[in-house]
């Protein structure tokens, strides 16, 4: 703190550089989020807003120099900059309609994206990169410049950690971005008015009055070389950066909160490093001391980054202890336990990272406030070109070229070849340290000895799931991998299920690339949003329509291959065309409609997904639709309370006066269309009939006719909005699905719950009516769902339950193969659960609720003996002795050898009364174990019993 002290109110200085760095960070939480919205969340949408950010951080860092500002306070050029910031803040929404307008009539290239964002933020950004070069020149009248921007780097990045969580966490999620927005703006303005207030406290000193305003800057040798390493600084700092946003994501999840995470970990890890450079500060005073200093923080950061990866490959296992250390219970707890993951890999290389800009600005000025100005501008603007150029090169050609853990290990070898830059700067050759080469030559070896990376190559490494590899890419949109797991094919982007190949998974696939094609009376021009394994696509393509397919990770068509079986060979077919963009952005722009669009991104608490159920995605989709256009959507019961199931549905209906929900299994797909459906069972089947090849593709799943394919109705407009009544719209500003995560906390399943939704809102009389139909048709759905929420609960009773439910729904609807698919599975499960649990089985008080269980699992296989034996040991422990005796006695005659099952049998004969089939089966059970215990004493009280009854042994 001595730095602080060294200049009157300098921690107050510190304070105001919280403040605005707090905003700032939530600014460009906000922005990127609303840029993203209109120019589209794929690679190269992402890098053109990212570039913006940088370019206008760049200018700005570069302007702080200028002379002429030295002829005001420090503070006034701070305050009337913060202020210009929230005006223009204020004045965001308004010019951000404006661009929004010129892009979406403009076509959308990449140029004019480019342009736009650059229009957008050149400003803000350009205003909050003068304010630290400014003040810091100015605290470096009193202390070593280097000293000065690392305290103002801390204070400004400290404050951004916590702009980056309160917005990304709470702010969004809770009030939506406009209000956090206002928020923004307001502590803004409050720093503006601080700084100004405390300019009036605090006047320049003297030393500024005699300096003339425009003094040529004396460069002097070396400048460019400290330049250059200023830039390759920031090149590594955000190259990582964006290796860890691809990596992290298997851990910490893929989704906003997520993002804002690592984001947070970065920025903590550098206020650390600047923080940590102050005591350092007097022994990097002098060019030549600075550039040691900085060679020995770039092997440490090499180092540090080879260390990263072992650990995050032990990332699963860090975040299995801290779960059973601690267990999530709240938004609180997901918190702390998602940044501890993030934080282990990235807070040490962050911190090396940062620490290396004061050192740099040390070694470009010495003290004094204009070539204090010229030194933190210089370093900090070629630092945000470098960050520039490293997130470009870094998502575009390292990731895609080298892997994920090549261009770990890429920065390594920089960071190391950045040092020795700096190291043939100092002076003499005879005054460079003599350690230089041999520390330089043991950081690089670990590059060469370091393992693989494998924390993207689990299938679920959250339960020590690994699965076996079939095919994985790390390309420019993500990292494609494909497992078989349990017999099952499973494709994931980005570690995230996207594609399993399981009856319930490929039943909705069908469907939703049937159902629309088939409900619309003449189709002949369908988009397709999200790719996945490409089973979508390969039923469309079974019609006679002309298809394209936009998919933000193109490379995904590759991995489909893999699933050829399941998608009709899709991926080497030449009859429909690959779009390389994300679905929303693609549509917006398209100048054509479409006679259906499917949509199958993934779930809604993706960060790339949720912006495919806000009201104003479904007005672009309604709008590029032809007369009689259909809309199909995939809508998740998983990981989704009942409020956000709700409000998608509540959304989704806003905005298509025509609505239908299907229910298959697992998966609802919502239907949309502003004419009216034409619910023809007659028609279509013959639609199914009439074409081979559409029949041949769903006649696996039992749907060979119109009623096959209606029975998956559950909901119609009418049911949703009397369901939906009380839910939100969901909007751009305000998505609760985008925190669907953190909302569904303290909810074991909510799948059971959103079941139940759709279960109180089926009304069979109505679909009847609807469609035409026999309501037997629906009643046997309706109990089909019910049996699907009594066997969510884990017990006998419940699969029991459900089974009988089942058997209700076969005798209503015979001919529905979904219920006999589903009796056989739970028949299964009751088998397994009575092997698994027989012994608690006879302990329980209330055995007598589960005779009708264990009867029903004996008659599935009458000649079991463990099953027979079972049944009667409940009877015997029932005191039903006579109902014991024949499943005893078809127990030890299927398995006589077995000397328990005689045993029993001996005791039911005998307690029923019958002591001669008693003595035979004792005699039995004496030739099976002559050396159990206690057989003469039976024999004695059984002989004893038939004397007294006046029988004869």
């Amino acid at each position: 703190m001595a730095a602080l002290r060294a200049r009157p109110g300098a921690l107050l200085v510190s304070a105001l550089f919280v403040g605005s760095g707090a905003s700032a960070l939530a600014y460009e939480v906000l922005w990127e989020r609303s840029l993203r919205l209109s120019f589209g969340i794929s690679t190269y949408s992402v890098a053109v807003v990212t570039g913006a950010f940088m370019a206008g951080l760049s200018a700005g860092y570069a302007i702080g120099r200028a002379p002429r500002l030295r002829a005001f306070h420090p503070l006034r050029v701070y305050a009337a900059a913060e202020a210009a910031i929230a005006l223009y803040a204020l004045a965001f929404p308004a010019l951000h309609a404006a661009a929004d307008a010129v892009y979406a009539h403009s076509g959308g290239s990449l140029a004019v994206r480019t342009v736009l964002a650059v229009a957008l933020l050149l400003v803000p950004t350009g205003l909050m990169g003068i304010t630290l070069p400014v003040v810091s020149s100015w605290l470096a009248e009193t202390m070593q410049v280097g000293r000065a921007a690392a305290i103002l780097l801390a204070a400004n990045t400290l404050g951004g950690v916590v702009g980056t969580l309160g917005t990304g966490w709470y702010l969004v999620r809770v009030h939506g971005a406009a209000a956090a927005s206002e928020l923004a703006t307001i502590l803004n303005l409050g720093v503006a008015l601080a700084g100004l207030a405390l300019s009036m406290t605090m006047p320049p000193a003297a030393r500024r009055r005699e300096e003339p305003l425009l003094v040529p800057e004396a460069r002097t040798a070396g400048d460019g070389v400290l330049s250059a390493a200023a830039f390759l600084a920031g090149f590594q700092a955000m190259a990582l950066q964006v290796v860890w946003n691809r990596t992290l994501v298997c851990v910490v999840e893929n989704n906003t909160t997520s993002f804002s995470l690592i984001l947070a970990s970065v920025l903590l890890g550098s206020g650390i490093g600047a923080v940590l450079y102050v005591p350092f500060a007097r022994r990097a005073e002098g060019r030549e001391r600075s550039l040691r200093l900085f060679l020995g923080v770039e092997l440490v950061l090499c180092l540090l980054v080879v260390g990263s990866l072992p650990l995050l490959n032990r990332l699963y296992d860090v975040g299995s202890a801290v779960s059973a250390w601690r267990p999530v219970r709240s938004i609180l707890d997901l918190w702390i336990d998602r940044w501890l993951l993030a934080m282990l890999p990235v807070l040490p290389p962050s911190a090396a990272a940062a620490f290396l800009l004061p050192v740099l600005i040390a070694a470009r000025a010495p003290r004094g406030r204009a070539a204090g100005a010229a030194a933190v501008s210089s370093v900090l603007a070629a630092d945000a070109l470098g960050s520039l150029t490293g997130s470009l090169a870094a998502g575009f050609g390292m990731i895609p070229r080298l892997g994920l853990r090549g261009s770990l290990l890429g920065v390594a070898g920089l960071a190391v070849g950045t040092g020795l830059l700096a190291w043939s700067r100092i002076g003499a050759a005879h005054r460079r340290p003599l350690w230089t080469l041999p520390a330089a030559a043991a950081a690089l070896l670990p590059i060469a000895l370091v393992g693989p990376l494998t924390l993207t190559r689990w299938y679920d490494g959250h339960q020590g799931v690994r699965g076996e590899l079939l095919y994985y890419h790390e390309g420019v949109s993500g990292t494609i991998s494909v497992f078989s797991v349990d017999q099952r094919k499973e494709l994931l982007i980005n570690c995230i299920e996207e594609v399993p190949n399981h009856r319930d998974a490929m039943l909705f696939f069908k469907l939703l690339g049937h159902g629309p094609l088939l409900l619309h009376p003449g189709p002949q021009r369908v988009l397709i949003n999200a790719l996945g394994g490409g089973i979508t696509l390969g039923a469309v393509l079974q019609h006679p329509v002309r298809v394209e397919a936009v998919e933000l990770v193109a490379e995904v068509r590759d991995a489909m291959r893999l699933f050829a079986e399941e998608n009709n060979d899709a991926a080497n077919r030449s009859d429909w065309r690959l779009i390389a963009d994300d679905g929303r952005n693609y549509l917006r722009l398209a100048r054509d409609a479409y006679d259906v669009i499917a949509a199958d991104a993934t779930h809604p608490a993706a960060g790339e997904s949720w912006p495919l159920y806000t009201r104003e995605y479904y007005q672009i989709v309604r709008a590029h639709l032809r007369p009689n256009g259909i809309f199909a959507q995939w809508l998740p019961l998983h990981n989704m309370i009942e409020a956000d199931f709700l409000a998608v549905m509540k959304t989704f209906r806003a905005a298509f006066p025509e609505m239908l929900v299907l229910f298959a299994n697992r998966y609802c797909v919502l239907l949309g269309s502003a004419s009216a459906f034409a619910l023809d069972a007659a028609a279509l089947s013959a639609r199914i009939a009439g074409d081979p090849r559409v029949a041949e593709d769903l006649r696996p799943y039992g749907i060979e006719t119109g009623e096959d394919l209606l029975k998956y109705l559950v909901l119609d407009g009418a049911a949703v909005d009397r369901l939906a009544a009380s839910a939100d719209v969901l909007t751009d500003d305000r998505a609760s699905v985008e925190f669907a995560e953190l909302r569904r906390l303290g909810v074991a399943e909510t799948f059971p719950l959103d079941l139940a939704l759709l279960v109180s809102g089926l009304d069979p009389a109505a679909l009847a009516r609807r469609t035409g139909l026999p309501p037997a048709v629906f009643e046997g759905r309706k109990q089909l769902l019910e049996a699907q929420l009594a066997r969510r609960r884990p017990t006998l009773e419940s699969t029991f339950d459900a089974l009988v439910k089942l058997e209700g729904a076969s005798a209503l609807s015979p001919r529905d193969q979904d219920v006999r698919v589903a009796i056989d599975t739970l028949q299964g499960q009751l088998l397994r659960q009575v092997s698994q649990e027989y012994r608690e089985i006879l302990e329980r008080d209330d055995l007598d609720r589960l005779i009708e269980p264990l009867y029903y699992a004996q008659q599935l296989h009458p000649d079991d003996s463990f099953l027979n034996q079972l049944l009667g040991a409940a009877f015997l422990r029932l005191r039903r002795w006579g109902d014991a005796v024949p499943y005893l006695e078809k127990a030890v005659g299927a398995k006589p050898e077995e000397p328990t099952y005689q045993a029993n049998l001996v005791f039911a004969y005998e307690r029923s009364g019958r002591h001669s089939d008693a003595l035979q089966a004792l005699a039995r059970l004496r030739a099976l174990a002559p050396r159990m215990s206690g057989l003469d004493e039976v024999q004695d009280r059984i002989e004893r019993e038939m004397a007294g009854k006046g029988n004869r042994p």
